[in-house]
């Protein structure tokens, strides 16, 4: 079972504006919408949030607010490995266009974050074998017979969107499984 809905948040905005009949500039107070879509899938336990990392945060928070923090929503490490591999398993094109390592060791004793864009195939595979716990995204464009999209996997478990899908799409819907068979094993 899923829901979906959009949250709304009204904002007051001070603005100015021309007042036509006084021939004046005056402050005016509005109120702002603000829609976030999103959808809570009971039967995987995935809140997928249909907007900016800001507007993630504050419906977070706000559902943490309204529920009076009775239940918490926790970002949970995601095993890019098999993300990896459960993408390979489907009859798509799956092009790897970059992966961010953490804590990568270099030549000469160095370290820092390597990020890697347009490798191919071996060389991803490679990576991920060897770094598989230090990676901290992987971003994949996604061809089936019908769609296209592009997927940022975050090892924090955020699964960002790049492209325009719609909740119910079966591109969507298909890596919102990947993600929770990754998550099972």
């Amino acid at each position: 079972m899923a829901i979906a809905g959009h949250f709304v948040e009204k904002t007051p905005v001070k603005t100015e504006t021309f007042d036509a009949s006084t021939q004046q500039v005056v402050d005016r107070e509005i109120n702002q919408t603000l829609l976030i879509p999103f959808q809570l899938d009971f039967d995987i336990g995935l809140l997928s949030i249909f907007s900016d990392q800001s507007d993630t945060n504050k419906l977070i928070s706000r559902i943490g607010e309204a529920s009076d923090f009775s239940f918490s929503i926790t970002e949970t490490q995601l095993p890019i490995d098999r993300i990896y591999a459960n993408l390979q398993n489907r009859e798509w094109a799956v092009d790897v266009s970059s992966i961010r390592i953490q804590n990568f060791e270099a030549e000469g004793g160095l370290s820092g974050t390597y990020s890697v864009k347009d490798v191919g195939d071996m060389r991803i595979r490679e990576l991920i074998d060897s770094h598989s716990s230090d990676i901290t995204i992987l971003r994949a464009n996604i061809k089936t017979p019908s769609q296209e999209a592009t997927f940022g996997f975050f090892q924090s478990g955020t699964v960002r969107l790049y492209s325009s899908l719609e909740s119910e799409d079966p591109l969507w819907s298909e890596v919102k499984e990947i993600t929770r068979e990754a998550y099972d094993g």
